[in-house]
């Protein structure tokens, strides 16, 4: 799946037992370790869903705060801020909360 800014792999990863979701970017190259996959129904029926709400609840290491000195109308970007919060008519604060 691709987002704005990443690519995205849904597989099961046999190690955790579980379905997981891989940023593309991330993956290497490995010679092959063992018995090729069984297939499995998809984790949802809607996958874009499900890819969505697996990067939404990523864990970040750090919380960041941000004061813009715009109002929230111009300042929002929902691609990249989970939450803005207007402070005044001409200043935002913008968090994005640590997971």
């Amino acid at each position: 799946m691709h987002t704005p800014r990443r690519w995205y792999l849904v597989a099961w990863d046999a190690g955790r037992e579980d379905w997981r979701t891989f940023r593309v970017d991330r993956i290497e190259s490995r010679p092959s370790s063992g018995p090729r996959f069984t297939p499995r129904p998809a984790p949802a029926e809607d996958v874009a869903g499900y890819v969505s709400a697996a990067v939404a609840s990523a864990p970040y290491r750090h919380q960041a705060r941000i004061l813009l000195h715009a109002s929230a109308e111009r300042a929002a970007a929902p691609e990249l801020l989970d939450h803005l919060r207007a402070l005044t008519d001409r200043l935002t604060r913008a968090t994005r909360p640590r997971r």
